[in-house]
């Protein structure tokens, strides 16, 4: 009698180790050790650290198209333990989505300010290298939903962010601060490469939109802040002195 008669096998598989030897029963039937492949090093991995108390894992590999299992295992032995993982890929697929939505500008599709100060805050904790955040402000927007309508202001904050992934290709990052601000995040990038950036972006944007320009600021890290809201505050008000400026030039 095949094992998996027993259980709701639609999403869960029964599982035995011990050293050396697997089996397991699903939705396709049983498997063997010798057929699992990445997914038998994992369940060892887990398993052979264990001690007598049940263990709860998850793991991700390529049997059953890469899914992504959660479940436990209980011991019966020294080296023998027998446990159910379920299949919880849709789940997981759905609470990444989720994740990513709530990350991601609406309208734009690129990272919105959370999001991207995500970004930021784990490239300051995992490198000590500089980078540069700059605000981007697209000036006199309010004139274009004026004069032309609300879906072109919209087509016009679509285009920027096109043109924001167009000249600056990862590893650097944009993002929507939101209304018409923009976000450009320049990992390893020093002063230099930083105001190149900025009159570059100014340039090109003033190419696409024909009338319109663009002021920018720029922070540097670490002189400037070593987290995002600090950069985030230092680029805003060099943003602001672009303006004082008279506009379409970007400042430190």
């Amino acid at each position: 009698m095949d094992l998996g008669e027993l259980l709701n096998l639609s999403k869960e598989y029964l599982f035995s180790w011990e050293p050396g030897n697997v089996w397991m029963t699903g939705p396709k039937g049983t498997v063997q050790s010798g057929e699992l492949g990445p997914f038998q090093e994992a369940l060892e991995r887990i398993l052979s650290t264990g001690g007598r108390d049940p263990v709860p894992m998850e793991l991700k590999c390529p049997l059953c198209g890469g899914s992504h299992f959660r479940g436990s295992a209980r011991c019966l032995s020294p080296r023998r333990w027998v446990g159910v993982l379920r299949d919880v890929t849709a789940e997981c697929d759905e609470r990444e989505r989720l994740i990513r939505q709530a990350h991601q500008d609406w309208l734009t599709g690129i990272w919105n300010r959370r999001g991207l100060a995500l970004q930021v805050e784990e490239f300051l904790r995992q490198q000590e290298r500089p980078c540069a955040l700059l605000m981007i402000d697209l000036d006199n927007f309010k004139g274009v939903n004026d004069r032309c309508g609300h879906p072109a202001g919209d087509r016009l904050l679509v285009r920027t962010a096109e043109l924001l992934e167009e000249l600056f290709p990862r590893p650097a990052q944009a993002g929507r601060a939101g209304g018409d601000e923009f976000l450009l995040f320049l990992p390893c990038a020093d002063r230099a490469a930083a105001c190149g950036a900025g009159e570059r972006f100014c340039k090109a944007f003033r190419e696409q939109a024909a009338e319109l320009s663009c002021s920018v600021g720029i922070a540097l890290s670490p002189g400037d802040g070593t987290d995002f809201e600090t950069l985030f505050c230092a680029a805003d008000q060099a943003m602001y002195r672009a303006k004082a400026q008279g506009k379409d030039t970007w400042s430190r």
